[in-house]
């Protein structure tokens, strides 16, 4: 919802691509940039940032070997719980579930 009042309109026909693009290539921009990475950004800011309470599990102990990427945790809120019997064997893994 907050995309549909904050971020214009950017689909494009399939018959103007080629010519939206050429646009784009020559459109004027501030110095090192470009009109891809602005529109990179705009997206970027769009995007939540959570508290990092919100990653309590992640950050446990016998948890941090299990996250690939050290940076890239997952929300307690959003993660799956996973059904482990085993000896030394939790309920996490880093992944989130998406509607």
């Amino acid at each position: 919802l907050q995309e549909l009042f904050t971020v214009p309109d950017t689909s494009i026909p399939l018959q103007d691509f080629c010519k939206h693009v050429d646009k784009q290539d020559n459109m004027t921009v501030p110095r090192n940039q470009n009109v891809y990475r602005l529109e990179f950004q705009r997206l970027q800011s769009l995007c939540p940032s959570y508290s990092a309470d919100k990653h309590k599990s992640a950050k446990l102990k016998e948890n941090v070997s299990k996250n690939a990427v050290k940076d890239i945790l997952p929300h307690d809120d959003y993660r799956p719980y996973l059904m482990s019997f085993g000896k030394n064997r939790n309920d996490y893994i880093n992944a989130v579930m998406i509607p």
